[in-house]
């Protein structure tokens, strides 16, 4: 199950943010540090500014540019973010 998840709108190719509420905050300590690391499906890290506002998550900074050129990210494409817990794809 995500965590977070979204169809990308155009606005969304700058920083994504996940208006979908929640009753918690589903990554508590990306909200305190600020940041939240990601393993993509190629074992890559990329590590994106992550703060919450009234109007939601949003994820955003240098390689969260990185990260959508790299990975090709287009318009009505879906970004998810699912918990790993150590069995999906190690950073190598």
């Amino acid at each position: 199950m995500a965590l977070l998840q979204k169809t990308v709108e155009q606005r969304d190719l700058e920083q994504l943010t996940v208006t979908e509420p929640y009753d918690s905050e589903p990554i508590p300590n990306a909200a305190t540090s600020r940041s939240l690391t990601v393993i993509d499906e190629r074992r890559r890290p990329w590590t994106f500014d992550y703060k919450v506002t009234r109007r939601g998550r949003v994820l955003s900074g240098p390689q969260w540019q990185n990260f959508i050129r790299d990975n090709i990210v287009r318009v009505g494409d879906t970004v998810s973010i699912e918990r790993n817990d150590g069995h999906g794809y190690p950073a190598e």
